[in-house]
């Protein structure tokens, strides 16, 4: 019992966590299959999206393969893309040879022109995360709307604006033109006063800047033409933020559009087609091409290809949405887990003290059925011997006598074993207790005589009880017997009854506090001198306390000033 005792919390737990993993493997798997369907309708709603845009846009477009209005639009696109952390986008576009036109890259867009965005190809990763900081902290970047930016960055081209020789930071002060004085700040960058107005009509005045970041291109030209203020067109950046743009930028697929691919009007059909497919498995890494259209010398047909590159992340996705389905169901379990353990426990603690228990039994039966038998075994060997004639009949009543109290031991234990039983039948009819005790103290008077004991009444109203009245009897018998018993000569016992209780107080010496707490076990005798004397073996409060759960009461046992009081309540 005790060994196993030790590993049994080791299935439970096993069991417990086997079904956590596979109910929230399988919630998981579920909700994987329905973020994977969500993920292909997205893709297939962008590129579907950017081929409207674009071909809107075509129509206002003169050259048909401009690279650089196909890089425009592209990063423009991506700078606004707002798809999630668990799905992201790149953008390109392919001519109808298969080459590479253009595709989503990290640019700075001058405003003037198409042709006035460059790539940010010298620069380092570091100096592309700084810059990009920057722009994300300069709410909107140039935006009406808000306050005003906290950071202006400006960029520097050479001279003949094939590319780029400086960018630069500036930290911006601001205030309400009503308060400025009559000299005006000129920016040192721009080289002039520069104004802000909001949605809400409220006027900036520049007051102040310094430049926080700088970059130089390594060996540039030092002739440039002027410094203009710029916008960063980051995939991602403005409407993602600055985590969504580094994810984008770190991904190698994302970044790795091929320079030629094998491509016609016929495949991208068939892929659109397999991709619309309710069988079609979304992967982690893909792509979807279409065609752009658009009208060349009166016969519309395709001009360009679209890609739309993606990854796609479900798994972690349905994770990330069932995360605190984790946690509640992990709660859960550890709750259950506790409390199966706890009444696991209990029960073989139970048991342990049942087998504890019935080994005591056997221990205290065999004790005293030796003292009994061993005196029948002395009279009855005297009788085998005819020795001492004359005692004949004092050994055979002896004899008897022994026997007797083997029989009342025999009856108690059957009473014991009847009360442990979870069927023991209950013939219940309403009982006056009050009734009850005046019918057994008439048994008792004998003894009460013999020690001149005084019964005091108290009865502010009638205790009655929905139960056995046999039951009952034996159980009031022994509280009874016992406050007599253990009373002192010319003592007295009070009794005191209500409707909801009943109290029997005697003057007998205080208990200790061993006592108290065992009184009501089995086969336990408190001082064993006294015990033997009165033949008292321990069963009958044990059989008390077990009769009165039966009629869902509680009894209670405490020392008094005057003696001992006992205390039945529902």
């Amino acid at each position: 019992m005790r060994k196993k005792k030790k590993k049994f919390w080791r299935p439970i737990i096993t069991g417990f966590t086997v079904l956590y993993l596979m109910s929230m493997g399988l919630a998981t798997y579920l909700m994987e299959i329905k973020f994977a369907d969500e993920f292909k309708e997205n893709a297939a709603q962008h590129l579907s999206s950017i081929q409207r845009q674009v071909e809107s846009d075509l129509e206002d477009t003169g050259d048909k393969t401009d690279g650089a209005y196909y890089s425009y639009i592209a990063s423009q696109i991506m700078s606004a893309e707002t798809s999630g952390q668990f799905q992201r986008f790149s953008l390109a576009f392919y001519q109808t040879d298969g080459t590479l036109l253009a595709k989503a890259e990290d640019r700075i867009w001058i405003s003037g022109s198409l042709s006035d965005t460059y790539t940010l190809e010298h620069l380092t990763d570091e100096d592309k995360e700084i810059l990009a900081g920057y722009a994300q902290r300069s709410r909107g970047n140039g935006s009406l709307s808000g306050d005003p930016p906290k950071y202006r960055i400006s960029t520097c081209p050479s001279k003949d604006g094939k590319s780029l020789r400086q960018i630069l930071v500036q930290e911006l002060s601001w205030g309400p033109t009503d308060q400025q004085g009559s000299e005006e700040y000129t920016d040192p960058v721009t080289d002039c006063v520069q104004l802000y107005e909001n949605v809400q009509g409220k006027e900036y005045v520049e007051t102040a800047s310094k430049i926080v970041w700088e970059w130089n291109a390594p060996g540039a030209d030092k002739t440039s033409a002027q410094t203009s203020e710029a916008q960063i067109l980051f995939p991602y950046l403005v409407s993602g933020g600055y985590d969504q743009w580094l994810k984008w930028n770190k991904s190698d697929y994302l970044q790795g559009s091929k320079k030629q691919i094998d491509i016609s009007q016929d495949k991208i059909e068939q892929t659109l087609a397999a991709f619309s497919d309710d069988t079609y498995t979304i992967r982690t890494k893909d792509v979807l091409y279409t065609s752009i259209w658009s009208d060349v010398d009166g016969d519309f047909k395709p001009v360009c290809y679209a890609a739309l590159l993606f990854e796609s992340h479900p798994w972690l996705a349905a994770m990330d949405h069932l995360k605190y389905v984790y946690l509640a169901s992990l709660i859960l379990m550890l709750t259950c887990i506790v409390k199966v353990l706890y009444v696991t426990n209990k029960t073989y603690e139970q048991r342990a003290a049942t087998e504890d228990m019935r080994r005591d039994f056997t221990n205290a039966i065999a004790h005293e059925l030796k003292t009994p038998l061993s005196i029948i075994r002395g009279f009855a060997e005297n009788l085998q011997e005819h020795h001492m004639e004359d005692k004949r009949d004092y050994y055979l009543a002896q004899i008897i006598s022994q026997t007797e109290e083997i029989d009342q031991l025999v009856t108690e234990m059957i009473q014991v074993s009847k009360m442990d039983s979870e069927h023991l039948p209950l013939q219940k009819t309403p009982v006056s207790i009050y009734s009850l005790i005046r019918t057994q103290l008439e048994r008792l008077e004998p003894i009460r005589q013999e020690k001149d004991i005084q019964i005091e009444y108290a009865c502010h109203g009638d205790f009655i009880i929905d139960g056995d009245i046999d039951h009952l009897s034996k159980a009031i018998w022994n509280l009874l017997s016992n406050a007599l018993i253990y009373n002192i000569q010319d003592g007295s016992i009070q009794i005191r009854t209500d409707a909801k209780s009943c109290t029997i107080t005697n003057t007998g010496a205080p208990l200790t506090e061993e006592q108290l707490t065992h009184v009501f076990d089995m086969f336990y005798s408190g001082d064993k001198s006294r015990s033997a004397k009165d033949k008292h073996m321990g069963l009958g409060l044990f059989l008390t306390k077990k009769i009165l759960q039966l009629h869902n009461l509680k009894i209670t046992l405490k020392n008094t000033r005057e003696g001992v009081q006992v205390s039945i309540t529902k």
